[in-house]
């Protein structure tokens, strides 16, 4: 998937399913709803809510060699 095609989902609320483990041999796939605000060559910026003791909002970074999948839907 190009940078280009997902420039089109910027601030629309996107599912990335992103590959962990690898290093040691240990395929996990974890998921993370939020809000896309960046693509670049490097990987993609999320910005999603965390709950704690209260609800935080944070900005998540994922290299493009961990990316499984992104789910995006266009309204």
């Amino acid at each position: 998937m190009s940078d280009h095609y997902l420039m089109r989902f910027l601030h629309q609320e996107i599912i990335i399913f992103v590959r962990f483990g690898f290093k040691k041999n240990v395929e996990e796939t974890q998921s993370y709803l939020g809000i896309l605000i960046n693509v670049d060559t490097l990987g993609i910026l999320l910005e999603r809510k965390i709950r704690d003791e209260e609800e935080i909002t944070v900005h998540d970074f994922f290299p493009w060699h961990n990316i499984s999948a992104i789910r995006c839907r266009k309204n």
